[in-house]
């Protein structure tokens, strides 16, 4: 993994990057500060670059809805807060021309948890500022603008709400290879929550993760959303990333695969195989000569 980002990052020279969530296999789990800061170190060297890098929270960062505490988010927050997202929906704005939103999915459950109101907190605060920065009013005043009019790229761990995988379009080697009911909050947002962000945000477009497959979306306003697949073997045998190109008006992507794991296994056991010959013929003939020079000693 650790060299397949080196190699995509000098190949394409991205100006960002973001992490969709789920960087700390088992963060949730962790309670000892030190067990913590070795899952940073770790994610520190994996993703080490001097790209601009933004590391959006997963649910295996924080835990599922039922899991997250106050202590596990704060914890998260405040790890790298130049890296880490540190609030519940965050502006990032990249050559002052696109903004993109990082939002916590665990936090939108709309249900009157502390963590849920201070997003809904958090995210009215920031539908103003993207009102306002589109006109001049005296209730904008003192209100900070965004330096882009353009709609912005709405980017999260869960998916939004759909049934399934079912109706995704995109690369079939990418698509999940069996079709099950999502549930909601564990697999997909919420129906509500997700109408919610489609109505407020009004996003140009979503990017997602979490499902470990790849999917394209098109939801019933007509955003289109853009699930990822998974960046690991462990989930998947063709991990991959993309790459998105964007303008004021828009946006198009490119997919960049790691090496397949089935592939690089049958490299290294062809690559055995073949040497094996070798391996005995050196070791005969040196068995050949040692004995030789035994018969004339």
């Amino acid at each position: 993994m650790r060299w397949a980002f080196q190699v995509t990052i000098r190949l394409h020279s991205p100006d960002v990057i973001f992490i969709l969530g789920d960087t700390f296999d088992e963060g949730k789990y962790v309670m000892e500060d030190s067990e913590w800061e070795t899952y940073v170190k770790t994610a520190s060297q994996l993703f080490n670059t001097t790209t601009d890098l933004h590391i959006v929270v997963g649910n295996h960062d924080v835990g599922f809805h039922s899991e997250m505490t106050s202590t596990k988010v704060k914890r998260f927050y405040e790890t790298q807060p130049s890296i880490y997202q540190s609030q519940h929906f965050q502006l990032v704005e990249v050559n002052d021309r696109v903004a993109f939103i990082m939002a916590n999915s665990m936090a939108l459950t709309n249900d009157g948890c502390p963590q849920c109101e201070k997003a809904k907190e958090e995210l009215n605060q920031l539908v103003n500022r993207i009102e306002c920065s589109k006109e001049s009013s005296l209730e904008c005043a003192d209100v900070e603008k965004l330096k882009t009019r353009a709609k912005p790229i709405l980017l999260q761990h869960f998916p939004l709400y759909r049934e399934s995988d079912k109706l995704c379009t995109g690369p079939e080697k990418d698509k999940a290879e069996v079709i099950i009911p999502f549930r909601q909050f564990h697999d997909c947002l919420s129906k509500s929550s997700s109408k919610m962000l489609l109505e407020k945000l009004r996003p140009r477009l979503i990017v997602s993760g979490h499902t470990h497959d790849g999917c394209e979306y098109l939801h019933e306003d007509g955003t289109i959303e853009i699930s990822v697949p998974s960046y690991s073997w462990r989930n998947r045998n063709n991990p991959s990333s993309i790459m998105l190109s964007v303008t004021d008006n828009s946006w198009k992507i490119s997919r960049c695969y790691t090496p397949e794991e089935s592939t690089v296994i049958f490299i290294y056991v062809a690559a055995a195989i073949a040497s094996l010959p070798l391996y005995m013929i050196t070791h005969r003939r040196s068995y050949f000569f040692r004995s030789v020079s035994r018969k004339f000693l």
